[in-house]
């Protein structure tokens, strides 16, 4: 039961992050992960959002939501606002694993960032590589001292993060540089 109190308070107190959500509704798609979509508050600023979609003719959903409770009533009452994934499995604990290992996969094609792998923090990652990473550590430093016409290889290995250990500053700078040469 809510007192009068909190009652007015609510609005007062959520508004900003409701500002938020809709925002990111309107310009954004939005991915769901682990919503129950069961609070009213969270249904009413998408029903507006909706609403605003509608008046305008605004075309496509406002977000998707990975399944995992598998409730096809809910599926059906957000068909219009919503794409649905239902995660595979027998029970909610096979789902809740098909949806750990899709947001692994998810992580792994979000970026092509590779600037840990030649790290020195991270020689645990390595694969068993110790003496090619060290090689090819040697080889940034060789050819970052070697001039100008070795800076490109420089750069490249600096993208791998060959440079760590080294100055910290100057490593950033030739791996942004990579970054920005490259694309």
């Amino acid at each position: 039961m809510l007192t009068r109190q909190q009652f007015v308070r609510y609005d007062v107190e959520t508004k900003p992050a409701g500002a938020l959500l809709q925002t990111l509704l309107l310009t954004r798609h939005v991915l769901f992960v682990g919503a129950s979509l069961n609070d009213d508050n969270v249904v009413r600023l998408a029903y507006e959002v909706e609403q605003f979609h509608e008046k305008h003719r605004l075309k496509g959903s406002i977000g998707t939501l990975l399944d995992v409770e598998d409730d096809a009533v809910r599926w059906q009452l957000w068909a219009r606002k919503l794409g649905w994934i239902p995660m595979r499995g027998d029970d909610i604990q096979d789902r809740a694993r098909t949806l750990e290992i899709f947001l692994d996969a998810v992580a792994a094609y979000a970026s092509d960032d590779a600037s840990w792998f030649l790290d020195e923090r991270f020689d645990a990652l390595n694969g068993g590589r110790r003496e090619l990473v060290a090689q090819a550590r040697e080889l940034y430093q060789r050819a970052a001292g070697a001039g100008e016409v070795w800076q490109p290889l420089a750069d490249a290995l600096a993208a791998f993060g060959a440079g760590s250990g080294s100055d910290p500053e100057a490593a950033e700078e030739r791996r942004w540089r990579s970054r920005l040469l490259s694309g």
